[in-house]
């Protein structure tokens, strides 16, 4: 599970920014884990409609739900799906192909971090990696991942947002 829709809403307002930040249409936004295609359905609903969608998820049901949400008006087409797992390294896209990569709460079920490098390798230089963790999804090996790109220059955080846990223990 994601943290909810709370946390897509972040997403869709980074994806906004990116946009912005590219100044141009037809940008390329690689959904990593897309599922049913939430992102891109929140993204259009607030105006992004110009851009190239790819996405990719493990699970045939997923995809198969989101080829059948495509057929309806209100969800952006995808103009790339794959059934991938994003463990499974190198994934099936070009170096630096596309100009964002976008991954809402799947991170919590991959425990290796060396799918980060994909994130880099992928994204076009100076482009954009939204990656939405879980408050407990960010453990330690990912915080060292993480950390070490930054120290090699391979990506820079640009902003976080401020922790918080939407689920409460009954």
């Amino acid at each position: 599970l994601s943290r909810g829709k709370e946390d897509s809403e972040r997403a869709v307002s980074l994806a906004l920014q990116v946009k912005v930040a590219k100044g141009k249409p037809g940008c390329t936004i690689l959904d990593v884990g897309c599922g049913t295609g939430l992102v891109p359905k929140l993204c259009k609903e607030r105006g992004l409609t110009d851009c190239k969608w790819w996405g990719f998820d493990l699970t045939k049901e997923m995809l198969d739900t989101l080829r059948n949400n495509m057929q309806s008006p209100e969800f952006p087409t995808y103009d790339q799906v794959d059934q991938h797992d994003l463990s499974v390294l190198p994934w099936p896209y070009e170096d630096n192909s596309a100009d964002c990569c976008i991954c809402n709460g799947v991170l919590i079920y991959v425990s290796d971090p060396s799918n980060l490098d994909e994130f880099v390798r992928v994204t076009k230089p100076g482009g954009f990696c939204v990656i939405m963790f879980r408050h407990d999804g960010y453990t330690e090996a990912y915080k060292a991942k993480d950390e070490a790109l930054r120290a090699a220059g391979k990506w820079e955080l640009v902003t976080k947002t401020e922790d918080k846990i939407n689920f409460k223990a009954l």
